[in-house]
């Protein structure tokens, strides 16, 4: 009796089985998820008045001079530049070359990145004294 009981059960269960794989399309029906297209990204330029920019150490010296960052449409984005002096990576005197790297990023993921060479002539790097006891 024990047999037959376990006989049906495993036919119940191969039974629903194939069922299963054949009308599981009808029974779970495939998800559709709306695709959406990205929005599209800003195209912004970085310009220079030169690429090569120098400095002798007298006065102030504004990385932003010369430098303007634009949109596709114009629209001036200047002001969102962010701006690092680096040691040059491959520079004839490394001590008085030095490169400025500029980059923007907006909210919608538009990201724009360039740089130009900063030269340093005749520039003494700062310096620190100290006066012990004896002096």
């Amino acid at each position: 009796m024990m047999k037959w009981v376990i006989r049906g059960i495993a036919v119940i269960a191969a039974v629903n089985l194939i069922l299963l794989i054949f009308f599981s399309d009808r029974l779970f029906p495939e998800q559709k998820t709306e695709e959406t297209t990205p929005a599209a990204k800003t195209v912004i330029t970085i310009s220079f008045d030169d690429d090569t920019v120098r400095y002798d150490g007298n006065g102030l010296f504004s990385v932003m001079n010369g430098v303007r960052a634009v949109d596709e449409n114009g629209k001036d984005l200047t002001d969102h530049l962010t701006a690092s002096i680096q040691p040059a990576a491959e520079a004839e005197d490394p001590m008085h070359s030095r490169v400025i790297y500029y980059a923007v990023r907006l909210r919608d993921g538009s990201y724009a990145e360039a740089e130009r060479t900063l030269l340093l002539e005749n520039y003494l790097l700062p310096s620190i004294t100290f006066h012990g006891v004896g002096d």
